[in-house]
């Protein structure tokens, strides 16, 4: 009878560090449109990574980051974790706007004159995503955010 799943060494359910990188598809330069694609492929970097990994992991992370987003991390000296760095990133190129002010927007979208049918539903995916994006973000951080800004 074959061993069950759950009897798997604990290593086989995770891959190497230079195969987890390439879920990382592109480097992060500080554009603030293209931070909310490189933090969710970080974290699946992360979710199969080896714990133990996790220190080199961060390391080639950081390479992935470029220009001006690169520049504000080395003038960091606390930057020891992946969330720390995450922070930093967030902190600097995320765009913050209300959850009203997405709902807004993406109630009250029409189709423009010379917008076609399927330029109009590339924009409202857009509008759609910012929104699950912001509805996503915790009540305390959005009360630092406010009170810091």
């Amino acid at each position: 009878m074959s061993e069950s799943s759950s009897d798997e060494p604990h290593s086989s359910r995770y891959i190497s560090v230079p195969n987890a990188l390439q879920l990382i598809s592109k480097p992060f330069n500080g554009n603030p449109l293209e931070l909310r694609e490189f933090i969710p492929n970080v974290e699946a970097t992360y979710l199969v990574a080896e714990p133990s990994d996790y220190s080199l992991l961060l390391k080639f992370v950081c390479a992935k980051i470029g220009g001006e987003a690169k520049t504000k991390l080395l003038s960091r000296t606390h930057l020891y974790t992946w969330k720390q760095v995450k922070a930093v990133l967030e902190e600097n190129y995320s765009i913050r706007r209300t959850l009203d002010y997405y709902a807004h927007r993406a109630f009250t979208s029409k189709q423009g004159q010379a917008e076609t049918i399927s330029q109009w539903g590339v924009r409202m995916d857009t509008v759609c995503g910012d929104l699950q994006w912001a509805a996503c973000i915790p009540m305390e951080d959005l009360a630092w955010t406010n009170g810091k800004r």
